[in-house]
């Protein structure tokens, strides 16, 4: 039973389950490298592999210098693919089953309204990138959007006068809209109008991502990332895009909508292209 012959049926078991498409190419994409390390130490067949060999590869990765976020999210996905192989009886036991899910360990609570604050005044809004940052950080604050939501949104899929924004599934078979208001309206038409043109100057011809850096590239996730944990620092909040999420869903039901369609609004247990 060899790991890429296995990796079809992982992947047709998490679109089975309904995960997000960028979950689901996360997860399956982290196990190539699993494949290739058990190549170079001469072990073929998965039901060979032993807690020795998975704590191996933890520690090369940890050699490799890798960011450790990188290898949270390696070490998860290999995780989630010996559970499969357990779940549809092609492995008795995991031998990565002792590995610390950090999702899980390390998973971020709400954000209260006072930290928030502090967040949001973080960005110097007399510089044009920190404005970007200020309509990012309202934007996530009011929407509870995932990482590659955010990244992958186009300036058509924001109406900013109609206070709300479009998401489309990978596959463009499926969408929600997703409404907005207040300041995050406020920041964003500062930011469509006054600096992206600017950064756009930049950009490559035909450019629509709405969020682009100061190279004129679109927005990443690591740039978003990195945007994050410089604020996190400046303001020793624990900041991320899940605590944001989380602190959205919560204000969404605070204010008196009904939880299930707060799950609707975020997107929660849709497979909407995108991680958590």
């Amino acid at each position: 039973m060899k790991v890429r012959e296995e990796c079809d049926g992982f992947r047709r078991h998490l679109e089975g389950r309904q995960r997000a498409w960028a979950t689901i190419h996360g997860y399956v994409r982290t196990v190539e490298p699993f494949a290739r390390f058990l190549e170079a130490r001469g072990v073929t067949d998965l039901r060979t592999v032993k807690m020795a060999e998975v704590d191996a590869y933890e520690a090369h990765l940890g050699e490799r210098k890798l960011a450790v976020q990188t290898q949270r999210v390696m070490l998860r996905g290999l995780k989630r693919f010996f559970e499969y192989l357990v779940e549809t009886g092609k492995l008795f036991t995991s031998p990565a089953e002792h590995l610390r899910d950090p999702r899980e360990a390390r998973a971020p609570k709400q954000i209260g309204n006072a930290q928030v604050a502090r967040v949001l005044a973080a960005p110097n809004v007399r510089r044009p990138a920190g404005v970007r940052d200020r309509a990012i950080l309202e934007l996530l604050r009011a929407t509870g959007l995932r990482r590659m939501e955010l990244c992958a949104l186009a300036v058509y899929d924001v109406d900013i006068d109609g206070g709300q924004l479009r998401l489309r599934s990978a596959t463009g078979a499926s969408e929600r809209l997703v409404p907005f208001g207040g300041d995050a309206g406020k920041w964003l038409k500062k930011y469509v109008r006054e600096v992206r043109p600017r950064h756009a100057k930049q950009a490559a011809p035909g450019e629509r991502r709405l969020f682009l850096q100061t190279t004129g590239r679109p927005m990443t996730v690591g740039a978003l990332w990195s945007m994050l944990q410089k604020y996190r620092k400046a303001t020793g909040v624990p900041l991320s895009c899940l605590a944001l999420r989380r602190t959205a869903r919560a204000a969404l039901v605070k204010s008196g909508v009904d939880g299930r369609r707060a799950d609707q609004i975020l997107g929660i247990g849709m497979g909407t292209g995108a991680t958590e």
